[in-house]
């Protein structure tokens, strides 16, 4: 297998193999993606909850300065918990909801606990935001409506007043085609 661009990796849940000790086939997955649509956000909630495992912490240092995208199908339905005053919970799995799971919530002290392990990793971070929070359901299939930036914006001017480095914001996924949003 020749040499792969490592520096600029999509982490998926085939990080779990990495850390098991597979570099190589973990770093195929990283490359090549995963179609399960719950994989970062299932990783970030789940397996990522001891963020103090020096196992993970020298397998990202590994890579570093590893690029991670923290995006995929559910960052549409992920809500950050900005207002303290608002319920943040989990994503659910339901299969009669978009992606077979319901929105979810990103807690802010989730968020901060994930800067400072990004940090003493080296990581650097794209994340992905809800392009479709607001928008409605049409007849055929498409969603429309005008897109809700506020959320999305308070969480931005939150990671910015805490100095949390982030090296891209990410609107929408490539590979949705925008024939199925109308405004």
């Amino acid at each position: 297998m020749g040499q792969l661009p490592l520096r600029s990796l999509t982490m998926t849940s085939f990080a779990l193999r990495w850390i098991g000790g597979r570099r190589r086939s973990v770093i195929t997955g990283l490359v090549a993606g995963a179609s399960h649509p719950c994989s970062i956000w299932c990783f970030i909630f789940s397996f990522l909850q001891n963020l103090s495992n020096k196992i993970l912490l020298n397998a990202v240092k590994e890579f570093s300065p590893l690029k991670l995208r923290i995006g995929g199908s559910l960052q549409d339905k992920v809500i950050y918990g900005v207002d303290p005053q608002q319920p943040c919970t989990p994503f659910v799995k339901k299969k009669s909801e978009m992606f077979g799971f319901s929105q979810g919530c990103l807690p802010m002290h989730r968020w901060d606990e994930l800067n400072g392990f990004f940090k003493k990793a080296g990581a650097v971070i794209i994340f992905g935001l809800n392009a479709l929070n607001g928008r409605v359901h049409l007849p055929g299939g498409s969603l429309g409506g005008p897109w809700n930036s506020t959320n999305a914006a308070s969480f931005i001017h939150y990671t910015v007043n805490k100095g949390y480095t982030i090296h891209g914001w990410e609107l929408g996924k490539s590979h949705v085609p925008f024939r199925f949003l109308t405004s």
